[in-house]
């Protein structure tokens, strides 16, 4: 069972463990204009300490685009009775299985495109309390997790920008099926309801239920005697969004990606992925390949060389739609102080 942590001494005990990451980014698109070509894409400073032997406090502050913003910061308290963990505050939401990663620790330069078109450029975050408990099991029986979450449903892609509670039910199951490899499969469901979402065509106010569920997987092969120069993961999603306005049912909407990276020597890594997503608004397809190339200069620096390909529908004014492809080209650099680097939580 979890232990309660050993509050530091000496003169430095009252300070936090500080933190900064840098994410810069450059690229070239096709067609154009070339807007964004270089990019200060995020700076975040993350500030964590264990309180006392109960009770740990982690805030991770985001700059991006000249503004800055509190992506999380959350108290958790690890050794509750039962095994169980609460989190209090604002933090990434256990949607699936990158939502909860941040954005400079992906296995890609952006979130995937189902992720960013049913819950926001950058994923999912809100102020709530979570629950955490681990099954007692192991071995053959594999390990279980339960996440139970309860936060307010503001968000402006997924909810529309409701102030209502939203509910969120998690479940991770691993299996060790070698001494090298191991598989993880998770269901997430995520309930939310906004009264006030939208008016129809004769200008009443029409209220708006939201449930979006996941289905995700990884399996992962990591040699014992050779960890450090080869590994594979392969991954993948499927999200499925469905509204519903005033009891009457709406369309389900899918969107999902498969997302595999391989280890190719103990600096370079190379992966690719293929998204699919059905806009929320008209069910429009758009269809991505996202071939890349990793660059692990040490544990504190890794850089990228990134080609994205794009096919998908936009609209006019009118509602007409069009169809659009899109490329391209983005190198990033990503440096990391102090003690936890490229952290994905």
């Amino acid at each position: 069972s979890a232990q309660p942590r050993q509050a530091r001494l000496g003169q430095n005990a009252l300070n936090p463990e500080i933190s900064v990451t840098g994410d810069i980014r450059a690229g070239a698109f096709h067609p154009g204009p070339q807007a964004g070509t270089f990019d200060a894409r995020e700076f975040e400073v993350g500030f964590q300490s264990a309180l006392d032997p109960y009770t740990t406090a982690k805030i991770f502050a985001s700059f991006e685009d000249g503004a800055a913003s509190i992506e999380e910061g959350y108290l958790y308290f690890p050794v509750l009775p039962g095994g169980f963990r609460l989190d209090i505050g604002r933090f990434r939401e256990d949607v699936g299985e990158l939502n909860r990663w941040h954005l400079h620790a992906l296995p890609e330069t952006e979130y995937p495109l189902a992720l960013r078109a049913y819950t926001g450029g950058d994923g999912l975050s809100a102020a709530g309390a979570s629950l955490y408990w681990a099954a007692p099991t192991g071995g053959v029986a594999g390990t279980h997790e339960l996440y139970a979450q309860v936060t307010r449903g503001n968000d402006d892609t997924l909810f529309l920008g409701s102030h209502k509670a939203a509910f969120l039910g998690h479940v991770n199951n691993f299996w060790q099926l070698t001494p090298s490899t191991y598989a993880q499969v998770g269901l997430s469901a995520l309930y939310g309801t906004n009264p006030a979402a939208i008016a129809d065509t004769t200008g009443r106010t029409v209220g708006l239920k939201t449930l979006l569920t996941g289905l995700d997987f990884r399996l992962t092969w990591r040699p014992p005697a050779q960890a450090l120069y080869h590994e594979m993961d392969l991954r993948g999603e499927l999200f499925v969004l469905r509204r519903d306005t005033s009891g009457v049912a709406g369309a389900r909407r899918l969107g999902g990606y498969v997302d595999l990276t391989y280890k190719l020597s103990q600096r370079w890594i190379a992966g690719v992925r293929g998204d699919y997503v059905e806009s929320p608004a008209f069910g429009d397809i758009t269809r991505a390949v996202v071939p890349s190339l990793t660059y692990w200069e040490s544990e504190w620096v890794f850089l990228r060389a990134e080609f994205l390909h794009q096919r998908g529908l936009e609209r006019d004014p009118l509602g007409t739609p069009f169809a659009v492809n899109t490329n391209r080209l983005a190198f990033q650099a990503v440096w990391a102080i102090g003690p936890h680097k490229h952290e994905i939580y």
